[in-house]
C-alpha cells in the first residue's frame, strides 16, 4: 500500500516537532563538563555529547575545586596555591585560546608564580581569565551560591571559607567553621551553606541570610566531599579516613545513619532521580553504588585510584577521574560499564557542569 506524499509530510512535520520538543539537556545537547586540571595549572572544557576535549583554558596555580555561576558565563577556580610558574601571556583577558593539552613549557626551573594563593575567573564564552582575587592562602574547594551573589572558597588554613562577591570580585566576608575546611556546597533552597570540616569530623551549616554557624554536626573521620539529594532532605558526607559515608537529616541537622564504601573514599554525587549514591574509593579500583531505596550497596570496578566524581546533568553517566592514570572513565550510569577513556595528561581534580540554566557540581 502506498502512503501519500502528504501524510508522509505531516508525519514528518509530526516527529520533528517531538523532537524539538524534548529538552535539550535530556539528550547532553549544550552541556559542557569543567575539570581542573591541578599541576598543568589549566581547566578542561569537554562536550559530553561527544566526551571530547573542546578546549583549554588557563586557570592560575594548580586549580582544584571549580564553581560555575547559575547564568553559566564565569568559572572560578580555587587555587592550592603552589605549583610550577606557568607561561605569561601578558594582560589578563589573553589567556585560555589553547590547543587541547598542550601545554606550555618554560625552560629552566619552575618558578614561584604570582599567582599562587589567587582564585582565577574565565569567561567561558571567551575563555579569557578576566580576573584573579587574592585569597590570601591555597583554597581548596569553590560553590557559587543559589542567588548568584556569592563564590565560597574553602581555606583550610584559615579554618574555614572566604566569601566572594561575584558582582566586584572582593572578599566581603569570611566564616571559621572548623580545622581542615575541605569542601563546600550550596543548598538547594539557597538558605543553607555546608562546609566539612576534615581535622574535626563535622560538617558545618550555615545560615545564608545572616551567614552565620547555626550548627556542627558531626559525622565521621575526615569528612571530605558532600553531596545532596534532589529534594534537598538529604546531605551526604564522604568520611575518607574511616571508608562510610554519613547520611545527613537536612531539617534536623543530624546525622542519621552511615553505610560503607571504599577505602579512602573520595568523589562522589548523587542519582538525578535521588535513587543511588556514587563514591569513588581512591584506595582501591572500585566505585561504591548505594542504592537509597533498599539501603544495599554494590561495587563497581573500573581502574586504578578513582578520584573525583560526577553525575552528568543529562543523568545517562558518569565522570571519574584517576588520581594516578591521568584520564576520565565515563561509565554507563545503570551498570558502570566504561563508555569510554578521555586522556588528561595529568591527575584531572574536580568536574562541574553548565549549560546555561543547568548549574551542577561535583
Amino acid at each position: 500500500m502506498r502512503i501519500p506524499a502528504w501524510t508522509l509530510g505531516v508525519l514528518m512535520i509530526g516527529f520533528l516537532t517531538w523532537i524539538g520538543s524534548v529538552p535539550a539537556h535530556s539528550k547532553g545537547e549544550g552541556i559542557r563538563a569543567y575539570v581542573a586540571m591541578g599541576s598543568l595549572n589549566q581547566v578542561l572544557e569537554i562536550d559530553i555529547m561527544n566526551d571530547k576535549i573542546l578546549r583549554v583554558f588557563e586557570a592560575g596555580v594548580n586549580p582544584h575545586g571549580l564553581a560555575v555561576t547559575p547564568d553559566g558565563r564565569f568559572l572560578y577556580a580555587a587555587s592550592r596555591g603552589s605549583g610550577p610558574k606557568k607561561a605569561d601571556h601578558g594582560k589578563e583577558g589573553t589567556e585560555g585560546k589553547h590547543h587541547p593539552l598542550e601545554a606550555e613549557k618554560k625552560a629552566g626551573q619552575p618558578e614561584i608564580d604570582v599567582h599562587a594563593g589567587k582564585a582565577t575567573v574565565i569567561d567561558i564564552g571567551s575563555g579569557e581569565v578576566v580576573g584573579r582575587i587574592d585569597i590570601g592562602a591555597g583554597s581548596h574547594h569553590a560553590a557559587v551560591t543559589r542567588d548568584g551573589k556569592y563564590t565560597v572558597f574553602t581555606v583550610p588554613s584559615k579554618k574555614g571559607i572566604v566569601m566572594v562577591s561575584t558582582a566586584t570580585r572582593t572578599i566581603v566576608r569570611t566564616v571559621e567553621t572548623g580545622s581542615g575546611a575541605d569542601y563546600v556546597l550550596a543548598g538547594r533552597d539557597g538558605k543553607a551553606l555546608y562546609v566539612s570540616n576534615k581535622g574535626d569530623g563535622t560538617v558545618t551549616l550555615i545560615d545564608t541570610a545572616s551567614w552565620a554557624v547555626r550548627s556542627q554536626i558531626k559525622v565521621g573521620q575526615g569528612p571530605g566531599h558532600l553531596a545532596e539529594s534532589p529534594d534537598g532532605k538529604t546531605i551526604y558526607a564522604v568520611n575518607s579516613f574511616d571508608g562510610t559515608v554519613s547520611v545527613i537529616d537536612a531539617a534536623g541537622q543530624r546525622a542519621i545513619s552511615t553505610f560503607v564504601v571504599g577505602v579512602n573514599p573520595h568523589g562522589m554525587d548523587v542519582r538525578p532521580d535521588g535513587k543511588a549514591v556514587y563514591v569513588a574509593n581512591r584506595g582501591g579500583t572500585t566505585v561504591t553504588v548505594y542504592d537509597t531505596e533498599s539501603k544495599k550497596t554494590k561495587e563497581w570496578t573500573i581502574g586504578e585510584k578513582p578520584y573525583h566524581l560526577a553525575v552528568g546533568p543529562d543523568g545517562r553517566k558518569i565522570y571519574v577521574g584517576s588520581r594516578s592514570l591521568s584520564k576520565l572513565w565515563v561509565l554507563n550510569i545503570e551498570n558502570g560499564n566504561i563508555l569510554r577513556e578521555i586522556q588528561t595528561e595529568a591527575t584531572p581534580h574536580q568536574i562541574v557542569f553548565t549549560s546555561g540554566s543547568i548549574l551542577k557540581g561535583d
